[in-house]
Parts: structure tokens; C-alpha cells; sequence
């Protein structure tokens, strides 16, 4: 165990530090435990992501965890179908989300909300048809191109059903005493670069503006945004279009060559 001294002394030592790395910690343990092995750091750190003291930005890279974690608020109409859909399909892994949670990070609130269940393969079809039956609301099944311009668009609340990821980043949001299975904000931020189409409401500058404002908000694990993005197919070009439109929070992060950015400049529009 950590004790309360060594634990507000790092903070101490970190906390004007944007980012520090593994062997900045082993430094700093090796004041007191000069002898620490790699398995007493190991769990040395686990202790303090565990008790949200520091939080891991990418592997080896910490930052003070001086941000809140992200916990959007639920509406009226998500709680009734998490129940049900937790009800039938609860052995299964989903997630559910609110695309009106975004609208924290822009400066005007986007058009009418959409509510996104994402479920694995299987199951996408018939929990389609089994909310079909039991709920008001439009729902759309993996909805694509036309169907998004002249469906989607025109109804005043759209539940999408469709495919999630396999191994995408989801968590569990507390709502009512409820742990509603959320997609990481990771996660909407990539699916909100990758899906244009489906993202309609949300201009191009829009999506810098979200990325930026929600970065510098909230506490981001860039591994696993860049692990998803990766699997997504977009893992590059994503890393080229942070750096170009506010590469002051994420030049220390991204290591790797990205895209040259002028491959990007034609479809993203650097914010001021």
C-alpha cells in the first residue's frame, strides 16, 4: 500500500506536469523504497490508478487524474429501453448512448437527438424487431446512405439498432442505481470521426471543436482511442487530424508518423 504522505507528495511532484512517465515514477518510489522491485512498482501504480489519483494516458504515460471521468446524464427515453433490453438481452454485451450528450462541447446544440443501441452480430435483428413491438419510437436497423437522408433525418426521435464492435471500449454508467452500459467516450469520438454520414448534424468544425473541447474536459485513455481507431481503419488519419487542428494537446501523445496533413486539410478545417 501507498501511504496518504507518499500519495499527496507525488501529487505533489506531478501535478504542474502535463504528462510523466514509468521510469519518472520509479524515480520518485525509489526515493523512499531505494531496494522497489518492478513487481512492487507494478502494484504501487495499480494502487494509485485504482484510488483515481493518477490515470494512464497511453501505455508507460500518466497524467494527474485532476479531470472527471465523463458521466453524461440519461434521458427519459434511454432508462426504458436499457430495462428492457437488459431484461432479454442481458447475457449479451451493448452499449446505449444519447447523441444529445455531445452537444456539452459545441457552442450550438445540434438538431433533434438520436439514441444509438449497438449489440453484438447476432442479436442486432431480433432485438430490432422485439423493440419494434414494444416501443413508440422509429427505429432504424444499421441504417446507410439514402436511408440516413430521407428516414433518419426526418424523424423527430431515431433509435438506431446495430452491430458493435467487437472489443469496443464500453463502460457502465450509473444512473437511478442502474449500471447502464455506455459506449467510453473514447468510442463516440471515433465513431463520430468515422461516421460522417450517420453524424450529419455535426458540421465538419463541429467535430474538431467536440474532439478539442472533450480532450481538454475530460480524462482520455489515448491508448485505447488509438486500439479502436485502429480497428476502425482509422487510426492514422485520425492522430493527422488532431495534430492539425490542436496539436498543443496532443504532441507530446502521438509518437507515430502520422499521414502528411495536407491529406487532411481538404476534408477538416483547423479551429481558431
Amino acid at each position: 500500500m501507498v501511504s496518504r504522505i507518499i500519495e499527496n507528495t507525488l501529487v505533489e511532484e506531478f501535478k504542474n506536469k502535463q504528462l510523466f512517465t514509468r521510469e519518472e515514477i520509479v524515480r520518485f518510489f525509489r526515493q523512499f523504497e531505494p531496494g522497489m522491485t518492478a513487481g512492487t512498482l507494478g502494484w504501487r501504480i495499480h494502487s494509485l490508478r485504482r484510488k483515481n489519483i493518477i490515470k494512464t494516458v497511453k501505455r508507460g504515460v500518466y497524467t494527474i487524474a485532476k479531470t472527471p471521468a465523463f458521466d453524461p446524464v440519461f434521458s427519459e427515453e434511454l432508462l426504458p429501453l436499457f430495462q428492457r433490453i437488459a431484461e432479454k438481452y442481458g447475457e449479451l454485451r451493448y452499449c446505449i448512448w444519447d447523441t444529445a450528450w455531445l452537444n456539452e462541447f459545441v457552442l450550438q446544440r445540434a438538431g433533434k437527438p438520436m439514441l444509438i443501441i449497438e449489440i453484438e452480430k447476432q442479436a442486432v435483428a431480433p432485438l430490432y424487431y422485439y423493440l419494434k413491438e414494444n416501443f413508440p419510437h422509429e427505429l432504424f436497423i444499421d441504417p446507410k446512405g439514402k436511408e440516413i437522408a430521407f428516414y433518419v433525418a426526418l424523424s423527430e426521435y431515431p433509435v438506431i439498432v446495430r452491430r458493435l464492435i467487437a472489443r469496443s471500449p464500453v463502460e457502465k454508467g450509473s444512473e437511478s442505481r442502474m449500471n447502464v452500459p455506455i459506449p467510453a467516450l473514447e468510442k463516440m469520438l471515433v465513431d463520430l470521426f468515422t461516421e460522417r454520414k450517420l453524424f450529419y448534424f455535426f458540421k465538419r468544425r463541429e467535430v474538431a471543436n467536440i474532439f478539442e473541447s472533450a480532450l481538454k474536459k475530460y480524462g482520455v485513455n489515448y491508448t485505447r482511442m488509438f486500439s479502436y481507431a485502429a480497428r476502425r481503419e482509422k487510426e492514422q488519419e485520425i492522430k493527422a487530424f488532431m495534430l492539425h487542428n490542436f496539436e498543443y494537446l496532443v504532441k507530446e501523445i502521438i509518437v507515430d508518423q502520422a499521414p502528411p496533413v495536407p491529406l487532411i486539410k481538404r476534408k477538416w478545417r483547423k479551429t481558431k
